[in-house]
């Protein structure tokens, strides 16, 4: 099966499914650009899938990757998928698996799961992932593999942590009274910009941005230009925004994930690197209670100085080293399961 050789030497291709977010950075778009840039430098034809056409790619650096459409995938006769091939795709889009299986798509479906909050969404009552032929499972974190497997005792889950790019820096420019939002509903963040100007008048001066549609680049900019970074999604996969600002050293306000994170969490505590809290109603309190003692200088920099280096083992060059060690024992079970095809076949054509 020359589909074999094609696997062994790379000389297959990668899809790689997204969300549409309308030209704006995402961390879980950028997750999968970087995997599927990752391939690329291994030699396989690499696509970036998207709904619709005239979608606009976030990031200038994976500019170079090819970007097509659920559509044009269907009409373009260049592009045949063989069972050397891989699909990879979000949660969000289980359903377009089911299209997949019944159209009889020989590839290869690896989910990559950033958000443990949406696993069930596209599910029918009665349905598992397993009921589609998906065997691999790429997450973010222990925590996610763990309760992915609680329902999916069946899959293999990678773990694969996001990186901090490089744009992230700490700089020796002076910080403004800015307090920045890095991650949040739109009801969220208004709510507790008004409670905390209802409250404390005395810091109405106080001005708020807004950090998520932002390039790295821009956003590492903003942090470093910030007295603190307020995070308020609960529901994140691995709190990467928080990393961000752990990175450019500064300091965090943040509503707790619900679920345990590797740099987080130590032997069933909270590590001491951020100020840290349950409820989003208390955040407009820590705020104001953080520009209390940022104005009087009263802040401890032993805590920004741990959250650094908590955030330093999240490198590109260790996403690298695990992305392959991932890449190559995928490779090497689909190359058995191919061979053992092979084989199958053999044996039936000797039979008859």
């Amino acid at each position: 099966m020359q589909y074999i050789d094609a696997l062994k030497n790379n000389n297959n291709s990668a899809f790689f499914f997204v969300e549409d977010y309308n030209g704006n950075y995402n961390y879980k778009t950028e997750y999968i650009y970087n995997i599927a840039s990752f391939y690329k430098e291994k030699g396989a034809n690499t696509y970036i899938v998207h709904e619709k056409k005239g979608y606009v790619c976030p990031y200038k650096e994976f500019e170079g990757l090819a970007h097509i459409s659920f559509e044009e995938i269907s009409e373009n006769k260049d592009i045949k998928i063989s069972p050397s091939d891989y699909i990879f795709i979000p949660e969000v889009y289980i359903e377009v698996v089911a299209q997949m299986r019944k159209q009889k798509v020989p590839a290869e479906i690896i989910v990559i799961s950033q958000d443990y909050n949406k696993i069930f969404d596209s599910l029918e009552i009665g349905e598992s992932w397993t009921m589609y032929g998906i065997k691999h499972v790429i997450t973010t974190s222990e925590g996610q593999k763990t309760y992915l497997l609680d329902y999916f005792p069946n899959l293999e889950v990678h773990i694969l942590h996001p990186f901090v790019s490089p744009d992230f820096v700490s700089t020796a420019e002076p910080r403004k009274p800015i307090v920045t939002f890095t991650s949040g509903s739109e009801r969220g963040i208004e709510n507790t910009v008004k409670k905390f100007q209802a409250k404390y008048s005395q810091y109405a001066w106080v001005p708020f941005k807004i950090l998520s549609p932002l390039s790295t680049a821009d956003m590492a900019r903003q942090l470093n230009e910030s007295a603190c970074a307020v995070s308020l999604e609960e529901h994140s996969p691995f709190k990467l925004d928080v990393l961000q600002a752990f990175r450019t050293k500064t300091p965090v306000i943040g509503v707790l994930p619900k679920i345990a994170l590797e740099w987080l969490n130590n032997g069933g505590k909270v590590n001491n690197n951020a100020v840290w809290s349950i409820n989003e109603m208390q955040i407009s309190d820590l705020i104001a209670l953080f520009i209390d003692r940022w104005v009087t200088d009263k802040l401890d920099n032993n805590v920004v100085q741990g959250a650094y280096q908590d955030s330093s083992p999240y490198t590109l060059d260790n996403f690298k080293i695990k992305m392959d060690g991932i890449f190559e024992s995928i490779k090497e079970q689909r190359v058995n399961f191919l061979e053992g095809l092979k084989t199958q076949n053999e044996a039936k054509t000797k039979q008859a």
